[in-house]
């Protein structure tokens, strides 16, 4: 991604699969009405960097906790698979839940209400 391109050494990974035809879960597919859902926890790899650059400072183990989102993400693809038939659209939230968001309510045209508390945060949050 663009955000992975600094530093004194770069390593880009191209990875490709298949989908049956006509079952992709697509940025637009969102439509009004539909809920917006999330997996896991938001937060822990946000944590983990700002602790990194210094910006906030998290113990050793609450480090270590969010460490794992951050260094080793956890691709959801049977939840993806699962989903089909069932969800109208998808997206990582790799970037974070706002950008992400949006790039499904642009490609989609609709647009949507959060209630932040509802949210599955880091408990460290």
């Amino acid at each position: 991604g663009g955000d992975t391109t600094r530093g004194p050494l770069n390593l880009c990974v191209t990875i490709m699969g298949e989908v049956p035809q006509g079952v992709a879960l697509l940025r637009s597919g969102a439509q009004v009405g539909d809920e917006v859902w999330v997996s896991g926890t938001l937060g822990d790899a946000a944590l983990a960097l700002a602790h990194l650059q210094g910006r906030i400072v998290l113990g050793k183990a609450g480090f270590i906790a969010c460490a794992q989102a951050l260094h080793q993400p956890q691709p959801r693809v049977a939840l993806g698979v699962a989903l089909r038939g069932i969800a109208s659209s998808a997206i990582d939230i790799s970037d974070g839940l706002i950008a992400d968001l949006g790039h499904v309510l642009d490609a989609s045209q609709v647009g949507a209400r959060l209630d932040f508390s509802a949210l599955p945060v880091s408990p460290l949050l």
